[in-house]
């Protein structure tokens, strides 16, 4: 986590106060650090390419939440569907970073984070991965976030994140990777209602789902 606390939090600012220019910087940055894995040639080499994957899914983590918390969720969409890598399983063929970075997969949730320091025994939260990088992306976007803004802006950037992993998942998956968000009620619950999607949402016009409101 230290050797990516200083480029999450200065992606993070970037993507809140960020332009057009500043947005390319970041994807470009995105897209390096999700690399392509290397050839796997056992099973155990595997946990050490979902940790390679790691300073992606945090960086990631950071520019979407802090996109979401400025405004910018058109940002989504060419950080999550239009910058691509390939997969842990298949490194012939280049999927949208959405798929590939999907938390618990990366994170390997019943094998490694369930497992991590903070998390005691019969106290595992119900969503580990979104606990952890709930946890780790704070201090990214204290500057430009308080804790009431960053809670709503996460809970929204997961909820839009799963929308857009059910659309761009393989076929035969179609899963969205769930968080503290489903727990939120009344004023708290910062999820979209469907009256506002439409041809102008930023996902849509972003060319979201196809254009396809």
């Amino acid at each position: 986590n230290t050797d990516t606390d200083v480029l999450a939090a200065l992606a993070a600012t970037a993507s809140f106060h960020g332009s057009r220019d500043t947005d390319a910087v970041i994807l470009r940055a995105v897209h390096r650090l999700a690399g392509r894995p290397r050839s796997l040639t056992n099973i155990i080499q595997m946990p050490l390419e979902r940790a390679r994957r790691y300073p992606a899914l945090r960086v990631a983590t950071c520019v979407g939440v802090a996109a979401v918390a400025a405004g910018r969720e058109d940002l989504l969409v060419p950080l999550l569907v239009g910058t691509s890598s390939s997969t842990l399983e298949n490194s012939d063929d280049d999927v949208p970073l959405v798929w590939c970075l999907y938390p618990a997969r990366v994170l390997e949730t019943d094998a490694t984070i369930v497992h991590m320091p903070q998390y005691q025994r019969n106290q595992v939260p119900r969503w580990p991965a979104s606990r952890f990088l709930r946890t780790i992306c704070r201090d990214a976007l204290a500057d430009v976030t308080d804790e009431s803004e960053y809670t709503k802006a996460f809970d929204r950037y997961e909820f839009l994140r799963g929308m857009l992993e059910i659309y761009y998942s393989p076929s035969h998956v179609k899963r969205a990777a769930l968080g503290e968000f489903v727990l939120r009620r009344g004023a708290n619950r910062v999820i979209p209602d469907v009256g506002e999607i439409d041809d102008q949402w930023p996902l849509v016009a972003a060319g979201g789902f196809d254009g396809d409101a």
